[in-house]
C-alpha cells in the first residue's frame, strides 16, 4: 500500500504533461487485467445443429393453406402439408406425429410415424415435402392438437408445431 501512494504522488508531483501520460498508461495496465464476463455464453448449452419444419399447415401442395385450425364432421380425413430439411452434414431420422385430445392439460401421444423418404424434393421450396391423411375423432365437438416433431440423426428434436382439428358438434 505504501507503494502504490508512493507511485501516486510520484505521479503527481512530477509536470502535467507527464503526468497525464503516465495516468493514461497506469489505466491501461489496471483495466487490461479485467476480466469481463460473458452473459451472453450462460444464457444456453448448444447441443448441436436440429432440423427444420418450416411449414405444417393444413390441405396439400400446391394449395395448403397456413391455417393452424379447422373444423370437419367427426371421422372426416384431414390433409396435412409439411416441408422440412435438416441441415448440411445431418439427416433426419424420423418425424414422429403426436396428437393431444381434449384439454391442454391431456396427454400427448404418438399418433403415427413418417420415415423421412416419405417426402419428396421440391425444387421450388428446396426442401422435402410430404402430405399427411390423418382421420378427425370421431367423437362430436371433440378437439384434437396435431403436433410435429422431426428428430435428426444426433436425436435432437426441432420445435414442436400443432395444428387444431375440431370436430362439429
Amino acid at each position: 500500500m505504501l507503494k502504490i501512494k508512493h507511485t501516486i504522488f510520484a505521479i503527481l508531483s512530477k509536470p502535467l504533461t507527464h503526468s497525464v501520460a503516465q495516468l493514461v498508461v497506469l489505466m491501461a495496465f489496471l483495466t487490461g487485467c479485467y476480466k469481463e464476463n460473458d452473459v451472453v455464453a450462460d444464457l444456453w448449452d448448444s447441443r448441436g445443429q436440429i432440423a427444420n419444419v418450416s411449414v405444417w399447415g393444413l390441405g396439400t401442395a400446391p394449395g395448403y393453406t397456413t391455417a393452424t385450425s379447422i373444423t370437419v364432421a367427426p371421422g372426416a380425413n384431414v390433409n396435412l402439408y409439411l416441408q422440412y430439411f435438416a441441415p448440411t452434414g445431418l439427416s433426419i431420422k424420423e418425424i414422429r406425429i403426436l396428437q393431444r385430445i381434449g384439454a391442454t392439460t391431456s396427454p400427448i401421444t404418438p399418433l403415427l410415424t413418417v420415415p423421412p423418404t416419405a417426402g419428396q424434393f421440391d425444387a421450388t421450396a428446396r426442401q422435402q415435402v410430404a402430405n399427411v391423411t390423418l382421420t378427425a375423432p370421431a367423437t362430436r365437438g371433440a378437439t384434437a392438437a396435431i403436433f410435429i416433431d422431426a428428430v435428426t440423426s444426433n436425436d435432437l428434436v426441432a420445435t414442436r408445431r400443432s395444428v387444431t382439428i375440431r370436430t362439429t358438434p
